[in-house]
């Protein structure tokens, strides 16, 4: 046998053979410990990645959950507007059924009666600074509210 030759799976030094560069045991430790260093930077790097790659899903998770939930608050805003809108509809309908007198209706009236008890002042103060006319007026107007069941209709002024 010449020298570096090999026989049933070891070379003529008596070492086995790996891949025909031996160095021996302290160079294989060396290799086994890198390569375990090697999987601890390829895992690493793996990890690094997955890690990103979650925190770019969990931002687009977050971006659609906030759209998600304008886009419910949209929806909700229009349709308490809409409930209301069609609450006041039907209570309108009903109190012009029934005859009762809208709030619009009773400021109107206040409105005509403000007018009314102005012209009775006047009226009142000028008969009072008239004496000699001997025509006064001696009875005083009624405070009185107006309530909508009052059946009297000023008409217009």
């Amino acid at each position: 046998m010449e020298d570096g030759q090999e026989t049933n799976g070891t070379t003529d030094s008596g070492h086995p053979r790996h891949g025909g560069d031996y160095t021996g045991p302290i160079e294989a430790v060396k290799q086994v410990a890198l390569a375990g260093l090697g999987a601890v930077a390829v895992a690493t790097e793996a990890a690094d990645e997955m890690f990103h790659a979650l925190v770019h899903k969990g931002e687009e998770a977050r971006e659609d959950a906030l759209r998600e939930i304008r886009e419910a608050k949209t929806r909700s805003a229009q349709r308490r507007a809409d409930s209301e809108t069609f609450l006041r509809s039907t209570m309108d309908d009903l109190l012009n059924r029934v005859s009762v007198a809208s709030k619009g209706d009773i400021e109107a009236l206040n409105a005509k009666l403000n007018i009314i008890s102005r012209k009775l002042d006047e009226v009142h103060m000028g008969r009072d600074a008239t004496p000699a006319s001997g025509v006064g007026f001696t009875e005083s107007v009624s405070e009185s509210p107006v309530t909508p069941e009052t059946p009297t209709d000023p008409g217009p002024l």
